[in-house]
């Protein structure tokens, strides 16, 4: 939600694991502005209903009103329509959008050298752009990032181009989100992101 709206309702559907000690619920508001909320509501849903929590793919910016996400037609690889993100208006080299997935099972990631890579192509970029790993501790605090933060490799206008990036995963990690990011202003196209487990975790 950005901007100013009436009342809505509005749902989260999640999968709970086995091992679940509790459920929070709440809301959060980040920014600027008044947020209202009333009449939360917990309830158990059949398996026919798709669940829309952060397991997903999706675009998500700590200033949404500043970027947009959507699936490109007219940009397309290989026959098919690319994921495109973009800066609206003016942005700092503070604001960011990110495409990505939390992991739903980080087991088999713990303890292991994983590579994330994805083709990608950037128009206009004034700050940069590249593949993300992010490792999750517990109350979403971040435990370590991949080896290119601070150091995204795209910056102005590429033509399409496999990037990769690394990040051993500590094996206390609660989660793992994947993806590509953009910071600051410009057009980024993204297409094949793949996560894959390239060894054992070495300490560095």
């Amino acid at each position: 939600m950005t901007g100013t709206h009436e009342w809505a309702r509005y749902d989260i559907v999640s999968d709970v694991p086995q091992s679940a000690a509790r459920i929070l619920i709440l809301t959060g508001l980040r920014g600027r502005g008044t947020l209202w909320a009333d009449g939360f509501q917990l309830d158990v849903v059949g398996n026919d209903v798709p669940v829309n929590d952060d397991h997903r793919w999706r675009g998500w910016a700590i200033t949404p009103a500043k970027y947009q996400q959507v699936l490109d037609q007219t940009v397309r690889r290989n026959g098919h329509p690319t994921i495109r993100m973009k800066s609206i208006g003016e942005t700092g080299m503070n604001d960011w959008i990110t495409y990505d997935r939390t992991m739903p099972d980080v087991t088999p990631f713990r303890g292991k050298r994983v590579k994330m890579s994805a083709m990608i192509k950037c128009e206009d970029v004034k700050g940069s752009s590249g593949p993300v790993i992010r490792s999750v501790g517990q109350a979403n605090s971040t435990l370590k990032m991949d080896e290119q933060r601070g150091k995204r490799p795209m910056k102005g206008t590429i033509d399409w181009k496999l990037y990769s990036t690394y990040l051993n995963v500590p094996a206390t990690a609660a989660d793992l989100s994947v993806g590509v990011t953009l910071n600051g202003s410009g057009k980024v196209w993204i297409d094949d992101l793949r996560l894959e487990i390239v060894d054992d975790a070495q300490p560095r």
